[in-house]
């Protein structure tokens, strides 16, 4: 794994953010940038005589002048691409094997993501490494990192990356785990009027301690809290993250099914277009 960045990059204003949030990541860890920016097949014919002029020159120094204006003082590199951009974007991080991917979230209409998914979607689900998915937002956001559990082991690296994130930036952490009441338990509307509550009173209090032993085993550093919820995780997750107005989400990605994504989605899928801060998604796959 090489100290490097990879950041896919557009002339939009999104992307603008997402090339000081680099410069500023990559002096600190003295590692270098190295922007793509992916173009159509750049080729085009002459009517008249029959032959093909490649406009990749043209756009390597068009988008050399749009990374002057931004006085990047970490190393960087620039490599313009044509094809498919999620296609490109694996590949270049096959290649290079970066530390981490750095790109902006886009919105998109239901109908798309279920028809072929965003340029971000996809390179969530199959690059070899992490992700992290900028979101341009008007709220000042709160240090603060949100970390769900599931007590799994790559959930440990999670929350230790979530660590030492924390102490650079003086974050709080906020440890979330949302438990699965048992089918016969019902809805929480049976929950509010008495139904079974001795039983769910146990469960939460097992629960609550399985993550209070969890968390103290990983021995966390930073200032740091535990939330126990019953319910949909994207749902308390989503909320939690409204209520303390966090600036960052770090989870693991776990595999699910395409049929699982398209009939109801994973908590990542969900945040990744739902959540008004950036997400990290972590990836265990090296």
């Amino acid at each position: 794994m090489k100290n490097k960045f990879l950041i896919p990059i557009t002339y939009s204003d999104v992307s603008k953010d997402v090339i000081k949030i680099a410069d500023g990541w990559a002096q600190q860890l003295g590692a270098e940038i190295h922007f793509m920016h992916v173009c159509p097949d750049r080729s085009l014919v002459n009517t008249y005589s029959g032959q093909y002029f490649d406009l990749t020159k043209q756009d390597q120094e068009q988008m050399e002048d749009f990374l002057n204006q931004h006085h990047i003082k970490a190393n960087y590199k620039l490599a313009i691409r044509s094809g498919t951009t999620y296609l490109a974007i694996i590949n270049e991080e096959e290649a290079i094997d970066p530390l981490l991917i750095i790109m902006p979230s886009h919105s998109h209409t239901f109908l798309s993501r279920l028809l072929m998914g965003s340029n971000t979607d996809y390179v969530v689900h199959h690059s070899r490494g992490p992700v992290y998915i900028y979101k341009k937002s008007e709220v000042k956001f709160h240090d603060v990192i949100i970390v769900p559990l599931d007590f799994t082991e790559v959930n440990k690296a999670v929350a230790h990356l979530a660590d030492e994130w924390a102490q650079n930036t003086h974050c709080e952490i906020y440890f979330i785990h949302v438990g699965t009441l048992p089918s016969y338990y019902g809805n929480s509307i049976e929950y509010d009027i008495g139904f079974g509550q001795e039983e769910i009173k146990k469960m939460s209090e097992q629960l609550k301690e399985q993550l209070h032993t969890f968390v103290k085993d990983l021995r966390i550093k930073s200032k740091h809290y535990e939330v126990l919820e019953f319910g949909k995780p994207y749902h308390h997750i989503e909320k939690l993250q409204e209520q303390q107005k966090a600036k960052l989400i770090m989870m693991a990605s776990h595999s699910h099914t395409m049929m699982d994504r398209l009939l109801a989605g994973s908590t990542t899928d969900y945040l990744l277009h739902h959540s008004a801060c950036p997400l990290y998604v972590y990836k265990s796959t090296r």
